[in-house]
């Protein structure tokens, strides 16, 4: 089930059926969401549950590692007005403008995860028993005549979008697809055992419902909240209940931080992969991606509830 799938909407962001009896063609839009870079897909997934307004994508990526299918491929979602009818769009939780300031960390969790999400896209048409999708950029016009490749979201709708911006690195995005639909994991040409998959799975899985059902989490965010000197102590309970009352400023400083606490999270989580016999370092360097992206997940849904729990010393 993807997240829209699973969670209502105040006004529907996608449609099972496309319009005027269309397929999904093949033909794929790159966007960005035009918010920071340190917010989670899960935040940007849940502000179009708010909206009353049509916008939203297939998939979203984010720079932290992490990704949500928010409809399915053969769903039809508002993310360009020329194409809804025949295509897919997969955006990153950044701006257009921003791509010179990311750190290389950053940029290739975007550009693997759009990369990633194209390959799915591809994957799925094979399952249909369609073509896959080729590695090739297209013009606005082969886009209207429903080719399949990419092109960006500002080709799509010129004179008043850019993105993905002009900074956007297409030559490293392709490699990574490429890479994918090929069966070689874009960080290592060399392949991942699946002996080793299914071991650092089965960890993530016991670490997820370890952080679940214990105080892991709350002590993790309580140990970060100490550290970052209080930087949330200032907000009651009520002002992080209802933060989209308070200004966008004080609202975008609590997304802020509450990304850094689950960062740390995974981090923590991600360290501790290394005491798993048998998984030497390279295949947690190749899982890294994978693990990052489910954990996240998990915890991005469950961040700001842990906050308001928090021990009474941590708040005002």
């Amino acid at each position: 089930m993807t997240f829209f799938q699973d969670h209502s909407q105040k006004r529907a962001q996608w449609q099972p059926k496309r319009r005027n009896g269309a397929t999904a063609s093949g033909t794929t839009v790159i966007h960005t969401y035009e918010a920071p870079a340190g917010r989670t897909a899960r935040q940007g997934a849940d502000y179009f549950l708010t909206r009353d307004n049509p916008a939203s994508y297939h998939y979203l990526c984010d720079a932290l590692g992490g990704a949500l299918q928010l409809a399915p491929w053969s769903a039809e979602t508002w993310h360009d007005t020329a194409s809804n009818n025949w295509s897919v769009g997969i955006s990153m939780m950044t701006r257009a403008a921003d791509w010179p300031d990311l750190t290389d960390e950053q940029r290739d969790h975007l550009v693997h995860g759009a990369a990633l999400g194209a390959h799915r896209y591809s994957r799925w048409r094979v399952s249909q028993g369609l073509a896959p999708v080729p590695a090739r950029r297209i013009t606005r016009e082969q886009a209207m005549r429903r080719e399949a490749g990419f092109i960006e979201h500002g080709e799509m709708d010129p004179g008043r979008r850019s993105d993905p911006g002009k900074h956007f690195p297409w030559e490293q995005f392709l490699t990574y697809f490429r890479r994918l639909e090929s069966g070689t994991n874009p960080s290592e040409e060399d392949d991942m055992s699946q002996a080793d998959v299914e071991q650092v799975n089965d960890y993530l899985d016991q670490r997820i419902k370890d952080l679940f059902g214990t105080q892991t989490l709350r002590q993790i965010v309580a140990e970060e909240v100490d550290r970052a000197g209080g930087n949330i102590t200032r907000y009651t309970d009520r002002r992080v209940t209802d933060l989209h009352r308070e200004s966008f400023k004080r609202r975008d400083e609590v997304g802020r931080y509450l990304d850094h606490v689950a960062a740390a999270a995974v981090g923590q989580v991600l360290a501790g992969i290394k005491a798993v016999p048998g998984v030497d370092a390279a295949a947690i360097e190749r899982a890294g991606d994978e693990a990052v992206s489910r954990i996240s997940e998990a915890l991005s849904g469950m961040t700001a509830k842990v906050v308001l729990d928090l021990p009474e010393h941590t708040k005002d």
